[in-house]
């Protein structure tokens, strides 16, 4: 089975998408696998490592058992990884460590740099049991070595792994091409961001969600945001576009950046405030503090912070927060194009 280069890093944003998963641990493995998450085990093999509720990993919440749980890494950020992990009767997700899985810088992946020679053998840890296979012309990801084993990242029918190797069935034909050392351009705008009104979710509220309100379906075109404070930060470098107040929207900065080569506007909503400075024409930097999270305007679900990328400027504020049904990273709707922020904080590109 051959998979494109950039097949990984899509299959990852596409995993963003589509919300809580079902309880049932069968139909939870078919979701999970549609979804193309990494499949892998934690490094070390005896104990628990304890997961978090954010992703700056405060707050414990759960563990996973070393000996015997197999895991899913469904998004990484920094130094946190967003895993779907077995309990019993189910399945139950947090962040936990990055290092608890590998000691390779996650965010950094952006090139296939090995293709297998033949079928390869994989193991769950650098010893101990096998995993696996890398069938003869797969693309893989070298991460880092341990002695005489190298940690990768592989395609298998249902998404990927993360497992060991044997690094003298590597030495032979590794590419020459290195994983990319560019970290992205863009962040969350806040501090240990998660949605604002569900625990858990990995699509931060992108897409097919239900109303925090009523329940109803809703297709939603921004992020709904808390973090572990109330500041908020300029998702990337650009320049401030328009500041405003409106009664949908309330308290809002718009600022423009580059992105692919096209022009477009991250919309920031519902502030308390604004911070000084913060106005028309002014350059900002990727993690300046532009704002306090509110919820001025109609913002049903308490205070968040809205946030979304859209491909034009509306000085008054007034975007579009949901729009008719839709699937995928993008969406067209009222003559604007709205991208999925994750898929641009996660590729550094336009989806």
């Amino acid at each position: 089975m051959k998979k494109r280069i950039g097949l990984f890093l899509t299959a990852l944003a596409l995993l963003i998408l589509l919300g809580a998963l079902p309880v049932s641990a069968a139909s939870l493995r078919n979701t999970i696998s549609s979804k193309k998450s990494i499949a892998c085990y934690t490094k070390k093999s005896l104990g628990k490592v304890y997961g978090y509720e954010y992703s700056t990993l405060k707050k414990k919440k759960g563990y996973i058992e070393c000996a015997k749980d197999q895991c899913y890494i469904q998004f990484f950020l920094g130094n946190a990884v967003l895993v779907k992990y077995p309990i019993p009767g189910g399945w139950k997700q947090a962040w936990f460590k990055r290092s608890d899985f590998t000691g390779y810088d996650l965010n950094k992946l952006s090139k296939t740099n090995y293709t297998a020679p033949k079928k390869i053998t994989t193991y769950r840890r650098s010893s101990g049991k096998t995993y696996g296979y890398i069938s003869k012309g797969d693309k893989c990801y070298v991460l880092s070595a341990s002695g005489s084993m190298t940690q990768v990242i592989y395609p298998v029918k249902n998404g990927y792994k993360m497992a060991w190797v044997k690094t003298k069935d590597l030495k032979k034909s590794t590419s020459s091409t290195k994983p990319s050392t560019t970290s992205s351009k863009w962040q969350l705008p806040m501090k240990g961001a998660k949605c604002s009104w569900r625990n858990g979710g990995a699509n931060m509220s992108w897409g097919a969600r239900n109303s925090a309100k009523s329940g109803s379906r809703q297709y939603h075109l921004a992020l709904d945001l808390k973090g572990s404070s109330s500041n908020i930060y300029a998702a990337a470098a650009g320049t401030v576009a328009a500041t405003g107040y409106n009664s949908a929207n309330g308290r809002y900065v718009i600022i423009k950046h580059t992105v692919s080569g096209k022009t477009v506007y991250s919309f920031y909503a519902h502030m308390k405030s604004i911070t000084s400075g913060i106005k028309k024409n002014k350059k900002v930097s990727k993690g300046q503090k532009i704002g306090v999270m509110g919820s001025t305007g109609s913002a049903a679900s308490g205070a968040h912070l809205h946030f979304s990328v859209v491909n034009k400027l509306s000085s008054n504020g007034g975007y579009y927060g949901y729009a008719t049904k839709f699937s995928g990273n993008k969406k067209t709707y009222g003559g604007k194009t709205f991208y999925n922020p994750l898929y641009i904080i996660k590729n550094g590109k336009l989806p």
